[in-house]
């Protein structure tokens, strides 16, 4: 089978699972199915030939996609008996906007605007700072100290890729927008961040939404910790699973990525009321935030850089 084909029926194999479980959890609400529904579609990019490693990971991120909107088709059954009709399941698992999960938010709509051009303006603007993001990861391949000096060349990689990622944000934002959806950014000024929970709240807004009320807010019933700890290990999981299908390498590095965070997200309490003193130690944990997670993410651009060549020193990572 051509990669093409290959890709096309993968996505259309998740689709049609996600959409068969929205209309079968109107009746059958049983957790068994939702599992059932969940691994199917995260096993979807297993049909992309092993060496398509680009195909496979842009399936597994709407494979991603598609198994948020499952739980979330399951939430609104079993807790709201909110049931949808088919049709609107059908527009509900189209991945535009992308990742907006949360069935609420997506069907927030903005009148309409006469005022269009400004928006159009800025989502060129935000194309062009994309594309200068762009040429600055590639232009840092030139350098030096690309090969010689792996920390110089993940710290430089990283603050690109914060620079992309923003951009690229605001990108999809203006679309969105333009096309009438009523949403925020995805990514939201992650430099601004003054503690580690601080910047998981502004990294992907609109997923955090979604596991706020499906998992965080009914466990914190039993605790706060017990929650955190729920939250970042079934992050860790699924980012586990989706590397580790779409490379064929499991090593537990994106797992342990976001287990290592749990400690950090639990101190973040005591370092707002310690940075909150003065500006001194304002800048101090500032600082400290932006370290850990420069650290910390070398586990995580360890498995980007087997689907793309992130680095251009020998990571220091196995």
């Amino acid at each position: 089978m051509l990669p093409t084909a290959a890709f096309l029926l993968a996505i259309t194999t998740g689709y049609a699972i996600a959409f068969g479980y929205g209309v079968a959890v109107r009746v059958i609400r049983h957790l068994l199915l939702a599992a059932t529904a969940v691994i199917s579609i995260l096993m979807c990019p297993l049909i992309i030939p092993a060496d398509q490693v680009i195909l496979r990971a842009l399936t597994s991120l709407y494979a991603a996609d598609l198994v948020f909107k499952v739980v979330e088709l399951r939430r609104l059954a079993t807790t709201n008996h909110f049931l949808l009709q088919a049709s609107n399941i059908c527009r509900y698992l189209i991945p535009f906007p992308f990742l907006l999960v949360v069935y609420q938010e997506r069907q927030s709509l903005l009148p309409f605007s006469d005022k269009n051009h400004k928006r159009i303006t800025r989502l060129f603007g935000a194309c062009l700072i994309t594309l200068f993001a762009i040429g600055l990861f590639v232009g840092a391949y030139s350098f030096p100290y690309a090969t010689s000096n792996f920390l110089l060349d993940h710290t430089v990689k990283v603050l690109v890729f914060v620079i992309f990622l923003e951009a690229f944000s605001r990108c999809l934002y203006h679309l969105e927008r333009l096309a009438g959806y009523d949403t925020t950014p995805i990514i939201n000024s992650l430099l601004q961040s003054h503690t580690v929970s601080e910047f998981w709240q502004r990294y992907n807004v609109r997923v955090h939404s979604w596991f706020y009320l499906n998992l965080f807010q009914p466990s914190r019933r039993a605790s706060t910790t017990y929650a955190v700890v729920l939250v970042f290990g079934v992050n860790g999981l699924l980012h586990e699973l989706m590397f580790g299908i779409t490379t064929s390498r499991f090593d537990g590095y994106q797992l342990m990525f976001f287990l290592v965070q749990i400690p950090a997200v639990l101190a973040s309490r005591w370092l707002r009321r310690l940075a909150a003193r003065n500006s001194y130690l304002k800048t101090m944990v500032h600082s400290a935030t932006i370290l850990w997670m420069l650290l910390t993410t070398m586990l995580f651009f360890h498995g980007v850089n087997r689907i793309v060549p992130f680095y251009s020193a020998t990571p220091w990572l196995p």
